[in-house]
C-alpha cells in the first residue's frame, strides 16, 4: 500500500535526524546516475545491471538486475538506503526487500521536474545537499533553455523500442 503523503516528505521525516546514508545500494540505473550526480556516487556499495554511467559506475558490484536481486548478498551489504524505482523495480521484490527490515526508497521519474526532485532527494539522503542543488538547478535552467528555444515548434510523437522481444517500450504507463 502506497503511502498518502509525498517521497520528499516521507524521506526529510525519516532522514531529518539520521546521519548521511554512507552505504546505498541502487536498484535501477537511473538512481544510480544520479546519486553521482547528487554527489552520493561514493556511497553506493553495489547496483544493478547496465548501471554504467559514469564510468565510475562500471566498478560497482552488480547484485542483480531490474527483475532479479540476490536477496542474500543485498541484505550482507547492510545498506542504510536501498533506491527503487517505483513503475521499474517489480513490487514483489520491493516488498521482500521490505520484509527484510532495510530502508527502501521509492523514487518516481514519469516526467522532467521528478529528475531534480530525485537529485535533491538522494542529495538530503547522502548528505550531499549542496552538491545535488547546484546539479538540480543547472538540470532545470537547462530544461528551461531547451523549452524557450523549441517553445515555438510543433511536437514531435516519437516511439523508443527498448526491445522487440518481448516489445517493450518507453510511455506514459
Amino acid at each position: 500500500m502506497k503511502s498518502p503523503l509525498p517521497l520528499f516528505v516521507l524521506l526529510v521525516a525519516a532522514t531529518a535526524h539520521a546521519a548521511p546514508a554512507q552505504r546505498i545500494v541502487s536498484l535501477a540505473p537511473h538512481l544510480t546516475e544520479l546519486a553521482f550526480t547528487a554527489g552520493a556516487g561514493d556511497r553506493i556499495v553495489a547496483t544493478v545491471e547496465y548501471s554504467d554511467h559514469p564510468d565510475a559506475a562500471r566498478s560497482i558490484p552488480r547484485i542483480g538486475d531490474a527483475f532479479r536481486v540476490d536477496l542474500e548478498r543485498l541484505l550482507a551489504l547492510r545498506p542504510e538506503a536501498v533506491l527503487v524505482w517505483d513503475s521499474g523495480t517489480p513490487a514483489p521484490t520491493i516488498e521482500r526487500i521490505r520484509a527484510l527490515q532495510l530502508p527502501v526508497l521509492t523514487f518516481q521519474t514519469q516526467r522532467l521536474a521528478d529528475v531534480a526532485t530525485v537529485l535533491r532527494e538522494i542529495g538530503r539522503l547522502a548528505g550531499t545537499s549542496d552538491v545535488a542543488e547546484r546539479a538540480a538547478a543547472e538540470y532545470e535552467h537547462h530544461i528551461q533553455q531547451l523549452r524557450d528555444t523549441y517553445r515555438n515548434r510543433a511536437p514531435l510523437r516519437v516511439f523508443i523500442e527498448v526491445d522487440d522481444r518481448p516489445l517493450y517500450t518507453v510511455n506514459g504507463q
